[in-house]
């Protein structure tokens, strides 16, 4: 774990945080405020959500603020829509996305990406016994699909034949929220 943090700490003091502009600037920049604004999609449990209490938690919350603690600067969580991302990173809204995010060609053109820091791949969950016989995403042809909006499912999905996608953020949280409990 502790080369993880090293890794993050340098990848992000190295590289900035993308959007296209000089990385050294970006770095700069955030030394000198002594702040760096991380955007995070917070309803993305266990990764970044909000507590009972409302403060934002989660997984790549926690990493994100143990590299903060090593630069010797504070951290403020700003959330976002996940589908105005690139709009909020390249606007300089925020300093970087800390979220588990897929590295793709498209995201490439205006993030700088660190090396991955855990396994992550797109699943498809289906009710248990489902007798229109969902085995992959291919059968999804002729379906009505909910995803997260701009996630790389709704990318995946418009490749598919006549799937009709439905992006409904409040369903997909409650059945994320679901899955956390089993």
């Amino acid at each position: 774990m502790k080369k993880i943090f090293s890794l993050l700490l340098v990848i992000l003091m190295v590289s900035g945080c993308g959007g296209g502009k000089e990385t050294k600037n970006n770095t700069e920049s955030v030394k000198h405020k002594k702040i760096l604004i991380v955007g995070i999609d917070d309803k993305f449990a266990p990764m970044g959500f909000r507590n009972e209490a409302g403060e934002i938690v989660g997984f790549d919350v926690d990493l994100a603020k143990e590299a903060a603690r090593r630069m010797g600067v504070e951290i403020e969580f700003c959330p976002i829509e996940w589908n105005n991302k690139e709009y909020e990173i390249t606007s300089g809204n925020i300093d970087m996305i800390w979220n588990g995010c897929d590295i793709t060609e498209e995201y490439k053109k205006y993030m700088i990406f660190s090396k991955p820091y855990m396994e992550n791949r797109q699943i498809l969950l289906v009710k248990s016994g489902n007798r229109q016989n969902i085995v992959s995403e291919h059968d999804l042809a002729d379906k009505k699909v909910g995803t997260q909006s701009g996630s790389n499912w709704k990318l995946i999905l418009i490749k598919i034949k006549n799937s009709k996608i439905v992006s409904r953020r409040s369903k997909l949280i409650r059945i994320s929220k679901r899955l956390l409990t089993l």
